[in-house]
């Protein structure tokens, strides 16, 4: 298969070594980025420009697929920029979590277009191809486009040994808030419980370790028994005395005791919904 990147960052990197595991031909690169495509052309021995315009015509001609990984308030720009020099047989895929594969659609008609997105912070630069790889196995892949754009991307996650499932193109938004719920905020949840473990006199070190270990011991529970299970504490005990005795030693921190209350009225609808 011969590809193209147009971005070549943490994601670009990773989709080129993809491309170098099984034998795809990176016809060419693009980045604004100086040192970032000194850096990837030095590795991948590949033709790279410093803008889509830079791009002689001929190497568009044989393009099966192109990865456009730009920043999401950068994918409009480029795409509009594509629409004189890519042939219309070429695929063009995003990978933003947030925005669908329609925003391609103005810039780009008649081009088969998907969003392809992994579930999973993309592999760092100094990782090996083989690493890479082994990053993506068993790893969930969402997509949403034309027919034969999911086609092609069904091909690509398959052929890593990855998991796969269609989003709604409309949902693309939720789908991204509920990845900030699941990725980002158990790290804010777990910085707040290290503090609270500090202001009872544990130490720093400590306290990050053992909000840590809370952490792992809940996700092996989740895995091995599922939410409602897995769930320890005051609220599944229905135990309204220590939680009102939670509510009244955080009334010092308001921010926090309104966290508290909002997670708690979650956790009891969670409950709820499951008996």
């Amino acid at each position: 298969m011969n590809i193209a990147i147009i971005g070549t960052g943490r994601m670009g990197t990773a989709q080129a070594r993809l491309a170098r595991v099984f034998a795809d031909t990176i016809v060419f690169a693009v980045d604004s980025n100086p040192n970032a495509l000194t850096d990837f052309s030095a590795e991948f021995q590949t033709p790279c420009f410093a803008s889509i315009d830079a791009v002689p015509p001929e190497l568009w001609t044989h393009l099966d697929l192109l990865w456009l990984v730009v920043c999401d308030d950068q994918i409009t720009s480029a795409a509009s920029v594509l629409t004189s020099r890519i042939q219309p047989k070429t695929v063009v895929f995003h990978t933003s979590g947030a925005l669908s594969s329609q925003i391609l659609k103005p810039s780009l008609p008649n081009n088969p277009c998907a969003s392809l997105h992994p579930l999973i912070a993309c592999p760092l630069k100094s990782v090996t191809d083989d690493d890479c790889v082994k990053t993506y196995q068993n790893i969930i892949h969402t997509f949403e486009g034309d027919d034969r754009a999911i086609d092609l991307a069904k091909q690509v996650v398959s052929r890593i040994h990855g998991l796969f499932t269609q989003i709604q193109s409309d949902k693309k938004q939720l789908y991204h808030a509920a990845a900030v719920f699941a990725s980002n905020y158990p790290i804010t949840l777990l910085h707040i419980a290290a503090e609270l473990f500090q202001n009872c006199g544990i130490p720093q070190d400590i306290s990050i370790s053992a909000a840590r270990r809370l952490l792992q011991q809940t996700n092996h529970a989740v895995q091995s028994a599922g939410f409602t299970d897995a769930l320890t504490g005051p609220a599944k005990r229905r135990d309204i005395q220590t939680i009102s005795r939670h509510q009244q030693v955080l009334q010092s921190s308001p921010h926090l005791l309104e966290l508290y209350n909002l997670l708690l009225a979650e956790t009891l609808n969670m409950l709820g919904s499951d008996q």
